[in-house]
């Protein structure tokens, strides 16, 4: 059955690059787009990260004689390195955290939110190569810390001096998490984790609620004022977060980042093996705090998860968008694979139709097609126009 509005909107997300690398030719960006809108509406492009000037000048004469808004895709606190040196998250140990790379171009790497010469670099990065295009808005992204997929250590970040002062400003004392880390393999849950509701989780430790609500508390700040920065040039803003149930371990309180936005996409990546995917994500989760299957299943009562439905529960996964639809500030548009990469995302069509069909269920706005649409295949574009003509 199909529940889809008619007047949901389309946005379609392309990946043209790093920053430095190999471009994406300007046709293979008009061809892709074209073959989707010359058969049905689409509203925005958001598009990044190469500072390849003439791609982009011409995509954006190309979308803007269409009728369609440009933003440019800006990763925030990871993938800079190739142009600013970034300052990297210290982990309880006093130690860089460790880093995830997808592919070549696609590097997981993150830095600390509250240092202010990461935030001064992403602002430099958009002055010195993309300032000058006219973009409708910017589409920010890796606006958190980083996920397990990067390991625990990853998570129980960042403790740098600058960190250090937010916590002494919030009289909490880092030093008392250390007899909360000794044992957090033998909680019944991942961090004895007790409910979940509406992006957030409560555990039974104080500490912990403590800790993951001072992160974000700092994500938030740090976005505010990258927003306001782009918002006093007329830009419209755009936001990637994760799917709800993994925001608030990376520091993202999606309703509180909401009320910076024109719109929101939470990347609700049911077939993704790579992180922000759920399926990939949750994996990460349990086998970084987890030892045995008792405490598994422990998580999966408190989410009201079904590990038997695959690819990801797909009932969960309604309900987590539905109350991020209610609790959203700023209209909520799904990110919905629609590429496909080997052994990291084999969407077909029969997968598009089915988490479409049941992402129309909530309230949304309408859907992203992501994460790349020149690595889309045929088959599966023609399953979105399908849908939408």
């Amino acid at each position: 059955m199909t529940h889809r509005n008619q007047q949901q909107e389309i946005i379609l997300q392309i990946h043209s690059g790093s920053f430095t690398g190999k471009a994406a030719t300007f046709e293979d960006v008009r061809q892709k787009v074209e073959s989707i809108l010359s058969r049905i509406k689409v509203s925005k492009v958001l598009m990044g990260m190469s500072a390849n000037r003439e791609l982009n000048e011409k995509v954006r004469d190309y979308l803007y004689q269409n009728k369609i808004e440009f933003y440019l895709w800006l990763p925030v606190f990871a993938e800079l390195d190739e142009v600013k040196k970034g300052y990297p998250l210290i982990d309880f140990h006093g130690k860089d955290k460790g880093d995830y790379q997808l592919t070549e171009r696609e590097d997981f790497t993150f830095y600390c939110p509250n240092h202010p010469q990461n935030v001064f670099n992403v602002l430099r990065v958009f002055e010195e190569n993309f300032s000058s295009i006219g973009y409708t808005g910017v589409f920010v992204d890796k606006i958190r810390y980083s996920s397990f997929a990067n390991g625990l250590n990853a998570v129980l970040t960042c403790f740098c001096p600058f960190c250090q002062i937010k916590y002494r400003e919030a009289n909490f004392d880092p030093k008392d998490l250390e007899s909360s880390i000794k044992i957090l393999l033998q909680k019944h849950a991942p961090f004895g984790a007790v409910s979940y509701q509406k992006g957030r989780y409560i555990f039974d430790d104080d500490r912990w609620n403590k800790f993951f609500y001072l992160k974000n508390q700092i994500i938030t700040d740090a976005v505010k004022g990258i927003c306001q920065y782009f918002q006093e040039r007329n830009y419209k803003i755009g936001l990637d977060v994760f799917a709800p149930f993994g925001s608030h371990f990376v520091g993202q309180d999606i309703p509180a980042l909401s009320t910076f936005a024109d719109f929101v996409k939470p990347m609700m990546y049911r077939m993704t093996n790579a992180p922000a995917g759920l399926p990939f994500e949750l994996d990460a989760i349990l086998q970084e705090t987890t030892s045995n299957d008792e405490q598994k299943k422990a998580f999966y009562k408190v989410l009201g998860f079904d590990p038997e439905k695959q690819p990801f529960d797909l009932d969960f996964t309604v309900k987590d968008l539905r109350e991020l639809v209610q609790t959203s500030k700023a209209p909520v548009y799904p990110g919905v694979e629609i590429n496909r990469a080997r052994r990291i995302a084999e969407v077909n069509p029969s997968y598009i139709e089915e988490t479409i069909n049941a992402y129309s269920q909530t309230d949304v706005k309408g859907f992203v097609l992501s994460w790349n649409l020149l690595n889309a295949p045929r088959e599966n574009i023609e399953q979105i126009i399908k849908m939408f003509n």
